[in-house]
């Protein structure tokens, strides 16, 4: 288990022995079902956190290349139920708000203030409920390890308001990312 939510599943004890590299092959962040009006720009950047994360902690455990060899993994990072802020009666819903958010999400819904909404400050993206998926690919596309979270956005630190930032962001990247390049460092050791 990682974190509290975060597991690493991997093909057998032997199945990433002998890969000495990483070729990141792509880190994408796919929108919830139904979410409209997200900027690419923000999406980009959410993306490009991931990124660093990875060529920051994943990268210590095996070096990051930049083109694929018969010895390096690939590797495909998957940011998904990316949300944009949810609309009431034409206004965004805020933590400031208590009474739409009942409203909105219903009887109780106030209690829970910080994981409705939870935007990053400055956006229009809330990461409250995103799910992080690291797929490793051996040098024939089979899946060989898989590191995913379903409730990584529960991690994200959050002011009393319901708000983040990118920098908060960026740090659960980091951690999440430093506990799998330790995971992944004992599964390649010799």
């Amino acid at each position: 288990m990682l974190g509290d939510a975060g597991v690493f599943s991997i093909k057998d004890a032997d199945a990433l022995k002998g890969y000495d590299s990483i070729y990141i092959k792509s880190v994408t962040a796919n929108p919830s079902a139904g979410a409209r009006n997200l900027d690419p720009s923000e999406i980009a950047a959410l993306e490009y956190a991931l990124q660093g994360a990875i060529k920051s902690h994943i990268g210590g455990a095996l070096p990051i290349v930049e083109s694929p060899s018969v010895n390096s993994l690939s590797l495909v990072a998957t940011i998904n139920e990316v949300e944009g802020l949810s609309p009431l009666n034409g206004a965004t819903i805020t933590a400031n708000n208590l009474a739409d958010n009942a409203n909105h999400y219903g009887a109780g819904a106030a209690a829970g203030i910080g994981t409705f909404d939870s935007q990053i400050s400055g956006s229009t993206l809330r990461v409250s409920r995103i799910q992080v998926k690291i797929e490793l690919l051996g040098s024939n596309g089979e899946m060989l390890a898989v590191f995913s979270d379903s409730n990584f956005g529960s991690d994200i630190e959050y002011s009393a308001s319901g708000i983040t930032n990118w920098s908060r962001v960026s740090d659960a990247f980091n951690r999440w990312c430093n506990e799998l390049g330790s995971q992944l460092a004992n599964a390649t050791a010799k």
